[in-house]
């Protein structure tokens, strides 16, 4: 696996009206080592994955563009219009 990459962070807010600030990042992971069968040439499958997280390093699911949901019990939604946001 690779370093994550951060990409933008931006804030949200909860119903209540709580403030979040959230981080888009990013990290390339390797698939291991494929033929082509065709060339007879090894080759490196790369995956890019994408995840957001909280200042207290939640895990945040993106339901919609502007619309998220931190990963725990509470099932906290946020929004944000912030231009940054995914």
């Amino acid at each position: 696996m690779g370093n994550p990459e951060l990409l933008a962070r931006f804030p949200a807010k909860d119903r209540e009206g709580n403030e979040y600030l959230l981080s888009l990042y990013t990290m390339v992971t390797h698939g291991g080592a494929t033929t082509d069968s065709a060339e007879g040439v090894a080759s490196d499958q790369a995956n890019r994955v994408s995840y957001i997280l909280t200042e207290d390093r939640e895990l945040v699911l993106r339901i919609a563009k502007g619309k998220y949901k931190i990963s725990d019990s509470r099932e906290t939604l946020l929004f944000s219009d912030d231009p940054q946001a995914p």
